[in-house]
C-alpha cells in the first residue's frame, strides 16, 4: 500500500511541475493568439496522441453513462479551464493567476466529497481552508480591496475545471473496476472450461479402450 501511495505522490508531483508551466506559457501565447483559439487549440493537439494511444490499445467504446461523465470532464478540463484561464491571462500576470489557481485543491476536494463520497481528514480541510483564505487575501490586496476581472475569470476556470478533475478521477476508478471485473469474469470462464476439459479427460482415461470402441457403446455413437 505504501509503495502505491508513494508512486501516486511522485506521479502527482510530476504532473504539478508540468502543469505549473500552463499559465506562464498561456500568458505569452495570448499576446498573439485569441484566448478562445489558444484554449481549445491545445486540447486539439493533445487529442491526436490520445486517439493514437486508444487505437493502439484497442479500447472499447464508452457506455452511455461513461459518455455523460466524459462530457463533464470535457466541460471542465478541455473547455472551461483552458478558455477562461487564457482570457484571464490577458489582464493579470501569470504569477497572480497561479496564486488564484491555488483555490483548485479545495474545490476538487469539495467536488470529490460530493461526487465520490470521499471523506478527507479534518487536518486536510483545515489546511485547505487556510491556504484558500491566504489566496483570497492576496487577490483582494493585489486588486486594491476588490477582485479584478482576471480574478473572476480565474475563479470560473478553477470552479468548473475542478469539477472536471473530480469527475475524471471518479470515472477512472469506475472504468478500472469495470475492466477488472470483466477480466475476472473472463478468467472464471477459462478456469471452468479447463476444469471441464480436465474432468472429461480423466473420465475417458478410466474407460477401457475396448469399451469405448464397442459397437453398442456411447463412444461409438
Amino acid at each position: 500500500m505504501k509503495t502505491r501511495e508513494t508512486e501516486g505522490m511522485l506521479l502527482g508531483l510530476i504532473g504539478v511541475v508540468i502543469f505549473s508551466l500552463t499559465l506562464p506559457m498561456t500568458r505569452i501565447v495570448v499576446q498573439e493568439v485569441h484566448p478562445l483559439l489558444n484554449g481549445l487549440g491545445r486540447a486539439l493537439v493533445a487529442a491526436i496522441p490520445a486517439a493514437l494511444l486508444l487505437a493502439w490499445r484497442r479500447e472499447k467504446l464508452p457506455t452511455w453513462p461513461q459518455v455523460k461523465s466524459l462530457g463533464v470532464v470535457a466541460l471542465g478540463v478541455i473547455i472551461a479551464f483552458p478558455v477562461f484561464s487564457a482570457w484571464a491571462m490577458k489582464t493579470v500576470p501569470a504569477s497572480h493567476g497561479a496564486v488564484v489557481n491555488g483555490l483548485q485543491p479545495l474545490c476538487v476536494a469539495i467536488y470529490a466529497a460530493w461526487l465520490s463520497h470521499e471523506r478527507p481528514s479534518k487536518a486536510f480541510w483545515a489546511s485547505a481552508v487556510a491556504g484558500s483564505a491566504i489566496v483570497v487575501a492576496f487577490a483582494l490586496q493585489a486588486g486594491g480591496g476588490g477582485l479584478q476581472a482576471g480574478d473572476l475569470l480565474m475563479l470560473v476556470a478553477v470552479g468548473i475545471g475542478a469539477l472536471g478533475y473530480a469527475e475524471g478521477a471518479r470515472l477512472r476508478v469506475r472504468w478500472a473496476a469495470g475492466r477488472s471485473s470483466a477480466g475476472r469474469s473472463c478468467c472464471r470462464r477459462r478456469f471452468c472450461c479447463c476444469r471441464s476439459a480436465g474432468s472429461r479427460g480423466r473420465i475417458m482415461r478410466r474407460i477401457p479402450s475396448r469399451s469405448r470402441c464397442a459397437p453398442g457403446s456411447r463412444s461409438a455413437t
